[in-house]
């Protein structure tokens, strides 16, 4: 999972953004009918993201990234693939890496 050449600490920053992105989805994904209805009943897409950032408990940036998601996402499959990559970057980010 390394890339050569980052800057120090790039590595980490970008392992802890795609951990937070892979809890949101599958926070997403185990509530996908509030979701659903946070989405249907919101006035405009401010609201949307705000409204889904409230609801599980996410940044807004991620929640950016939870309403861009495709249904598919929301597959067993799928999140159980989400929950292993989101367990091996926290062990590597335990870890110091």
């Amino acid at each position: 999972m390394s890339d050569a050449g980052l800057p120090p600490g790039e590595e980490q920053r970008r392992m802890r953004l795609r951990l937070s992105i892979l809890e949101a989805s599958v926070l997403a994904a185990e509530r996908r009918e509030e979701v659903i209805e946070a989405v249907a009943e919101a006035a405009d897409p401010k609201e949307t993201r705000r409204s889904v950032a409230q609801l599980l408990g996410i940044t807004e940036d991620d929640a950016s990234g939870v309403l861009d998601l495709r249904v598919r996402h929301f597959s067993q499959a799928n999140v159980a693939q989400h929950r292993n990559e989101a367990e091996v970057l926290r062990d590597l980010l335990e870890r110091g890496r």
